[in-house]
């Protein structure tokens, strides 16, 4: 049985310079199976979207900056060899 994926595709009309059209179409010539224009772009398109999420990420959550504070109290001077000894 074969299953049939629908997909819901747009066409585009895309203008390319000529230098960036012969870089194009020698990657896909240079393929072993040479992918559609379409596929091409798509992915490429894909590439870069994902790119400029990673790069426009802001956390909803605050970064804290890392700050170490020394212990004031009483130790016997034996932590490091002793840590589990002592509470958090």
């Amino acid at each position: 049985m074969h299953r049939v994926l629908s997909l819901s595709l747009k066409r585009a009309t895309i203008t390319l310079l000529d230098d960036l059209e012969t870089r194009l179409n020698a990657f896909i010539a240079k393929q072993p199976v040479p992918p559609s224009l379409s596929a091409v772009v798509q992915t490429a398109l894909e590439a870069f979207l994902d790119s400029q999420m990673w790069a426009a990420y802001e956390p909803s959550i605050p970064v804290k900056a890392f700050k170490i504070t020394p212990f004031v109290g009483d130790l016997d001077g034996d932590t490091s060899i002793n840590h589990d000894e002592y509470p958090a």
